[in-house]
C-alpha cells in the first residue's frame, strides 16, 4: 500500500502498554508505532 493512502483510511490503533511507544497498528503487512519524544528538544510524537 502506498503510505499516502494510509492517511485516508480509518485505522484502529492498539495500546502497547509501553510509555515510549504507546500505540501500534498493523496495516497491509507493515507495522506502525507512535513514539513519544523528548520535549522540548523534539516534536511531541513521531510515527515509525
Amino acid at each position: 500500500m502506498d503510505d499516502h493512502n494510509i492517511i485516508h483510511r480509518h485505522i484502529n490503533w492498539h495500546a502497547t502498554g509501553n510509555g515510549e511507544y504507546p500505540y501500534q497498528v498493523h496495516i497491509d503487512g507493515s507495522n506502525y508505532v507512535i513514539r513519544v519524544n523528548d520535549l522540548p528538544e523534539e516534536a511531541s510524537y513521531t510515527m515509525h
